[in-house]
């Protein structure tokens, strides 16, 4: 049997911190390190352990703060050189998504899903913004999800959507609205689990990699039961994420 050490040091200092384990027939991997901040280590890290065999993955869902943003336009930019998930032809500058954070993050909640490890790690985010100003569409958000290509496929999204519509029916929320380029198989069938139809088209809306694409519209309503009641006033981000529990989540 093989065994192989990979330290991680950061200044050149090395301090054993948590020691993780991932067995075959074949191969012993320890993991030390107080210093998780590299991501390119991450990544080479997860790409080993799948083809190793079965890989466990914790990660902590927390409302998003000012450090995680660098990380979430990363994510965003590098699936837009991929992809029509989002339509953008060149890299969105950080002071954007900066702004768009600080006009709307006290009204909807901004979530990161994190490593359990590494608090400043984040593997995917999602967000809930106002679908409009005029006050009448008030209760209504729009929804955008992104996970991170190399942590896709391990139910992050699923989780992170979870914890976001439990806090938005909390705060008051009625109605959720997403705007997909088609076809996304993976977009459309996560927001369909959640409740979400496709109530329209716009067609050949978006231009990208040399093709119009479709734009699906889903909506859906955050709680079928009182759709048609007069809505209560809303409560803050801050007021829906203390009444509930915080949660972390085991992947295997």
């Amino acid at each position: 049997m093989q065994l192989l050490n990979i330290f991680l040091s950061k200044n050149n200092k090395i301090s054993a911190l948590k020691a993780l384990s991932f067995i075959n027939s074949s191969y012993i991997i320890y993991i030390n390190s107080s210093t998780h901040r590299d991501k390119m280590f991450y990544v080479c890290l997860v790409s080993a352990m799948k083809k190793i065999g079965t890989v466990q993955m914790n990660f902590k869902l927390l409302l998003a703060q000012d450090h995680h943003l660098a990380q979430i336009v990363s994510i965003v930019n590098d699936e837009a050189k991929r992809s029509a998930a989002t339509v953008a032809h060149t890299e969105e500058p950080l002071f954007r998504w900066t702004e768009a954070y600080k006009s709307s993050h006290h009204f909807a909640p901004w979530l990161v899903a994190v490593a359990e490890e590494d608090l400043s790690l984040v593997y995917g985010f999602a967000k809930a913004s106002p679908y409009n100003v005029r006050e009448g569409f008030n209760w209504s958000v729009c929804l955008s999800i992104y996970i991170a290509q190399e942590y896709q496929g391990n139910g992050i999204g699923s989780a992170l959507y979870t914890k976001l519509f439990r806090l938005l029916r909390t705060q008051g929320f009625k109605n959720v609205y997403a705007r997909i380029a088609l076809p996304n198989p993976g977009s459309q069938t996560l927001h369909e689990r959640f409740g979400l139809q496709q109530t329209g088209v716009l067609p050949k809306f978006a231009w990208k990699f040399d093709q119009w694409h479709d734009m699906g519209i889903y909506t859906g309503c955050l709680d079928l039961d009182d759709c048609e009641l007069k809505p209560r006033p809303l409560k803050s981000v801050i007021e829906a994420w203390q009444s509930q529990v915080d949660e972390s989540y085991d992947l295997d």
